[in-house]
């Protein structure tokens, strides 16, 4: 699971702000990413069609027991409105893969200019 983001909102076409969390396992505690070697962030539309905006971007890490993450948005990211589900897969050696949370999804809300 990742904490401090239920659902981040942002409007459609900004880069910013810079999605940021921290995973945490399943006793709630912040996960090691000491040795991670990458972190990527999924990003699919919540609704049919399950249009994937992002697969597998590659995301800042602090490699350090705080389990920070963070991904710096692109215009193109957010151009089409709508509520995403969004996923965090760390890659450590000998190609270990896990993805936070590791139930259900956070969100992402791009609403529409005014």
């Amino acid at each position: 699971s990742a904490n401090k983001i239920a659902e981040l909102v942002i409007r459609r076409g900004d880069p910013g702000p810079v999605l940021e969390t921290g995973l945490i396992d399943g006793a709630a505690l912040p996960v090691d990413l000491t040795s991670a070697l990458s972190v990527g962030l999924t990003m699919t539309l919540a609704t049919n069609p399950r249009t994937p905006v992002l697969v597998a971007a590659a995301c800042g890490f602090a490699p350090d027991t705080s389990g920070a993450v963070s991904y710096a948005w692109s215009a193109a990211n957010t151009a089409v409105v709508g509520l995403y589900d969004i996923e965090w897969t760390v890659i450590w050696p000998a190609n270990l893969v896990m993805t936070f949370p590791s139930r259900g999804f956070d969100k992402v809300r791009v609403n529409a200019r005014a």
